[in-house]
């Protein structure tokens, strides 16, 4: 039983030199496969609930009566315990993409590998009880909404990614939201106003189309009047493309820097919110959520100096105020932010959140109200985008 065999059997082309290392030809199962080991996780965090441990537990019994899929995946796992955060990231290259054959829940055992470091990472930053066990439920949350996307148990690939910003204690839940630790990735600055109090944001790179939006985007892709941003400082002023409205202008404008405070640029720390299903929108739960938010990175992340709430979702999209009403709770939790262009060119941002499982080429149902909207909007040629925003309220870190 080679290595290399092995990775031709499950469609991978390349692999790095270290997978030969931690590779055991005898097929030794890593502790990841474990029984004992699953069932005790299970007890003290509550990773997977009644719901799921059987499948797990099951799955990974047929996957030991593979000697090759023991024997890769557990080389993951060895490696995947120790490895920087940023290696961890491209182990998802190595799951196979057949993995099927052997078991539809093969992705979740290099994360339940990290498990080890996962809870003495979040304990280190002082997480104890409820509130560790809480960041666990990632695992039970993907399980059950793969469960969905595959029409069986299993655990979906494009949850792996996502579930390893917890393995790697980079985010944490409350409330309402999932609080992600980040550098802000968008070309823009902001600013305010030392007089008023008012926001002013510049796009500081990038091509736009002439309406403002991202060239290249769906609906979007017409490069007559096209322009790019341009942003220049000077000692006395800020010149470049102002964001207004949630677009970019063509026209550039100057300001007076002595009357503004640079408040975000690209590679700020910031506190990037997820946000998960079927949450509570109500202002109560928001204020809420984002007051216990900071709290918890003040008291369990204290080197860490976020300078605002920022969140990259469809559910900031403005043209969803036309699709569900103004009185809308997903519209206004939109309207808290400042956004701009710079999500991506998809044109069915969403599309995955509303009807998991389908494709758009399916009939796809209407048996919500929101599900029926939707379908309508794409029928009628519509879209949806994802938009970056920041909420423009500096005393939340105050």
């Amino acid at each position: 039983m080679k290595l290399c065999d092995i990775a031709k059997r499950f469609g991978i082309e390349e692999y790095p030199e270290w997978l030969s290392e931690y590779f055991l030809e005898n097929g030794a199962p890593h502790f990841a496969l474990d029984r004992e080991f699953i069932l005790d996780v299970e007890e003290r965090l509550g990773a997977f609930t009644d719901a799921h441990i059987g499948d797990v537990l099951a799955a990974a019994e047929e996957i030991k009566k593979d000697k090759a899929a023991t024997a890769w995946i557990s080389a993951i796992c060895k490696y995947v315990e120790r490895c920087d955060a940023s290696e961890a990231n491209k182990t998802v290259k190595l799951i196979p993409k057949n993995y099927a054959e052997i078991s539809e829940m093969l992705p979740i055992f290099p994360l339940v590998a990290m498990i080890p470091r996962m809870e003495a990472a979040y304990r280190a930053h002082g997480f104890e009880g409820e509130e560790l066990r809480y960041n666990f439920r990632v695992f039970e949350i993907s399980l059950r909404l793969s469960s969905v996307l595959l029409h069986k148990p299993g655990f979906a690939l494009g949850y792996y990614s996502w579930s390893l910003f917890y393995t790697l204690c980079e985010i944490f839940d409350y409330g309402s939201f999932n609080f992600q630790l980040e550098k802000y990735p968008y070309n823009i600055k902001l600013l305010r106003n030392k007089s008023t109090g008012e926001y002013v944001m510049f796009m500081t790179q990038g091509r736009m189309h002439r309406s403002g939006r991202t060239l290249g985007a769906d609906g979007f892709l017409d490069e007559e009047g096209s322009f790019d941003c341009e942003f220049t400082e000077t000692d006395d002023e800020y010149i470049g493309n102002p964001v207004r409205n949630n677009v970019v202008c063509a026209e550039r404008i100057a300001i007076k820097k002595s009357d503004y405070v640079e408040v975000l640029n690209k590679g700020d720390e910031v506190i990037s919110l997820h946000i998960p299903r079927n949450v509570d929108f109500s202002d109560e739960a928001i204020e809420a959520s984002l007051k216990g938010g900071v709290e918890i990175i003040r008291k369990n992340f204290p080197e860490w100096k976020p300078k605002m709430y920022t969140c990259s979702s469809w559910l900031l999209d403005p043209g969803l105020e036309a699709l569900l009403g103004s009185e809308s709770r997903i519209v206004k939790f939109g309207k808290r932010f400042m956004c701009h262009p710079g999500g991506g060119k998809s044109g069915r941002g969403g599309f995955g959140f509303v009807f998991p499982g389908y494709k758009e080429s399916d009939d796809l149902p209407e048996d919500t109200s929101l599900r029926r909207k939707f379908k309508a909007h794409y029928s009628s040629g519509g879209y949806t985008y994802f938009y970056p925003g920041v909420i423009c309220d500096e005393s939340y870190f105050g």
